[in-house]
């Protein structure tokens, strides 16, 4: 289930990526990952520390089992749900119960979504999100990398405000991003982790969670018609691959402008957009 975008509900239907155009700035990158990582991403090790790493204290609900109860035996659990995952991914099966929160019935995003174990719908994408740290410094620029280290969990959509301040000799020009997750398309998302040579086993993964998503509800025993969910989790903290901004280095203060243009080249052939009404730019230290 996602939860609905004021921002982008008038114009869902309108929104289209260019896959040509994306490919053409994407042709300018040159890192990839390595036939020496690829298995790591598609390792069980990675079960392991998500649930080592796990909040405790922390549950999606009241009737399940808390974390702690898994990180008594993380290395058995960890085998488990290599089985359980790699079954249901190839019988393209999944359960999860709708819990009633308040509100209309009908809104998807009145309900609390709850699974019978509490945590062994969150250990996936946990262990999606974390796998890709070990590579990030091979695909990435140092500066960059430790930016998106700090925001390892959103997507990019919609521009919030733009920064320039001087550093280390060179100014930053940063474009903040807002409504990240709901504005993603899902088939760029893919196009790009092809690009950057993430592997089949591991993009397959990724799709699970927006292709084919046939669901049925069942109330009180009463099962409603198939129906295809329009996106994936609703959390942002389901996805794992973009930071929610740009940060460009900059020689000079007046190549913001160009920097600026580029993202907003790359965001349309990616189908995303930038909120003009939530745009400014704000300068800040000396050079």
């Amino acid at each position: 289930m996602n939860s609905p975008s004021i921002d982008l509900e008038p114009n869902i239907s309108k929104r289209h990526f260019s896959p040509i155009g994306l490919l053409e700035k994407l042709e300018h990158t040159t890192a990839r990952v390595s036939v020496l990582d690829k298995p790591y991403l598609d390792s069980p090790n990675s079960f392991y520390w998500a649930i080592k790493t796990s909040g405790k204290g922390r549950s999606s609900g009241l009737d399940g089992i808390p974390v702690e109860y898994y990180q008594l035996f993380p290395d058995k659990w960890a085998q488990v749900y290599k089985l359980v995952y790699a079954s249901q991914l190839k019988r393209a099966r999944a359960y999860i119960s709708l819990l009633y929160k308040k509100g209309d019935w009908p809104l998807p995003g009145n309900y609390w979504p709850l699974t019978l174990l509490n945590h062994d719908a969150k250990f996936g994408p946990k262990f999606l999100s974390y796998r890709p740290r070990s590579i990030h410094p091979k695909l990435l620029h140092p500066y960059h990398n430790s930016i998106y280290s700090a925001h390892a969990n959103s997507l990019p959509g919609f521009a919030a405000i733009c920064y320039t301040r001087w550093s280390n000799g060179c100014w930053d020009c940063a474009i903040g991003l807002a409504k990240a997750f709901d504005s993603v398309m899902w088939p760029a998302l893919d196009l790009i982790l092809q690009h950057y040579g993430l592997g089949e086993t591991f993009c397959s993964s990724v799709r699970t969670f927006y292709i084919g998503n046939i669901v049925t509800e069942s109330v009180n025993g009463t099962a409603s018609n198939y129906f295809e969910l329009g996106c994936g989790p609703q959390s942002p903290r389901h996805t794992f691959a973009f930071a929610d901004d740009w940060t460009g280095i900059l020689k000079h203060l007046r190549h913001t402008r160009k920097f600026v243009t580029a993202v907003g080249d790359y965001v349309e052939s990616a189908g995303l957009t930038l909120n003009a009404d939530k745009y400014c730019t704000l300068f800040s230290g000396a050079g």
